[in-house]
């Protein structure tokens, strides 16, 4: 496969020899890009550890105002972000918009954000409060997805642990429906004067 450079990152390939491979991001994570975003802090002892997940896709006013309430209630904020198989199952057809990578470095360059957990199960789980030494973990108004089988996924509750909603006023389907909107236009008129074709 042949490398070629575009800015400060590589890309795959010299050109788009097809269509579709040019909606694929060029971007490839390293982890010095990653540190780049990163503040480096670490949580001092006695400090409150503010949990957050979430896909993050498209990231507009919303998160931010979301993510600097979510550090208001502690002194460290930790946000897990959704794989793409994960984000797909539960936000649906064709999102997330943005792959993992671009939205970790997105959330990391927040300065409300101190750590990614990058691929965060969907479920928040002990062994992430215990690792992580988790005090209060912080949802959006979203509603909140069960799981398959009916469970909650923020069901991981105790004395020491709890679950608080904040208000988001804002959400990604507000920034992507004028544009699938005007999307589902151009494709009528589109199929109507180009009838050979096929749009998926």
């Amino acid at each position: 496969m042949e490398i070629t450079r575009r800015g400060r990152f590589a890309v795959a390939g010299s050109g788009c020899p097809k269509p579709n491979d040019c909606d694929v991001s060029g971007f490839f994570p390293s982890t010095k890009s990653i540190a780049e975003f990163s503040s480096g802090r670490e949580p001092n002892p006695g400090d409150k550890v503010i949990y957050v997940t979430g896909a993050f896709d498209l990231f507009h006013v919303g998160h931010l105002k979301f993510l600097e309430k979510a550090m208001k209630e502690g002194d460290y904020l930790l946000v897990g972000i959704h794989t793409d198989p994960v984000a797909n199952k539960y936000k649906g057809e064709n999102y997330p918009i943005m792959n993992l990578h671009e939205r970790v470095l997105t959330v990391l360059s927040i300065r409300y954000v101190d750590e990614v957990l990058i691929g965060a199960p969907y479920n928040v789980t002990e062994e992430i409060m215990n690792f992580y030494n988790v005090h209060l973990v912080v949802h959006g108004s979203t509603p909140i997805e069960l799981n398959p089988d009916g469970s909650d996924p923020f069901a991981v509750r105790s004395s020491l642990w709890v679950h608080h909603q904040v208000e988001l006023c804002i959400m990604a389907t507000s920034v992507v429906q004028p544009y699938c909107s005007y999307g589902v236009g151009q494709r009528k008129i589109i199929s109507v004067t180009v009838k050979w074709t096929l749009f998926v």
